[in-house]
């Protein structure tokens, strides 16, 4: 599983570096070296949790397709990635600030925003890779069993 989540990381790293010469090229948005790598650490780092999700929905074999489709679209639209949190119902923003799309996100716009690293995000997101990985390791011990 390491192996995994390495691999991914790699790949997630590469597509980074990727996006950040693409902006600069395309665009020309240049943040300079150091708040290119802080955002580019902090990015990839926050992006785990992401990574052993992806490890868990594959477990699913065929049904692993449908069912990362549906949590992606399902944790980028109540993650506010597709519209503000602040522009949902009320009961949709409160679950919004506790999902790991939201947070994932909030890492990045906060240090945008230069305000830092915001500790609740990271927090959320380390609750959740703590629990995906003891559910991986769990299925793991029990498909070991069997």
């Amino acid at each position: 599983m390491i192996s995994h989540v390495f691999s991914y990381l790699l790949i997630s790293v590469a597509f980074t570096f990727l996006m950040f010469v693409v902006a600069y090229l395309y665009k020309g948005i240049n943040l300079g070296v150091l708040e290119t790598i802080n955002i580019g650490i902090t990015l990839n780092i926050g992006s785990v949790v992401f990574l052993i999700m992806a490890l868990l929905i594959g477990r699913l074999d065929s049904l692993s397709q449908p069912i990362g489709t549906i949590t992606y679209l399902v944790l980028s639209f109540l993650g506010g990635l597709w519209m503000p949190v602040a522009a949902m119902p009320k009961f949709l923003s409160q679950i919004a600030t506790f999902l790991p799309s939201y947070n994932y996100a909030r890492l990045g716009w906060r240090l945008l925003e230069n305000k830092g690293i915001d500790i609740r995000s990271v927090t959320i997101l380390f609750i959740y890779i703590i629990c995906f990985l003891g559910i991986y390791i769990l299925l793991q011990r029990k498909e070991q069993a069997n």
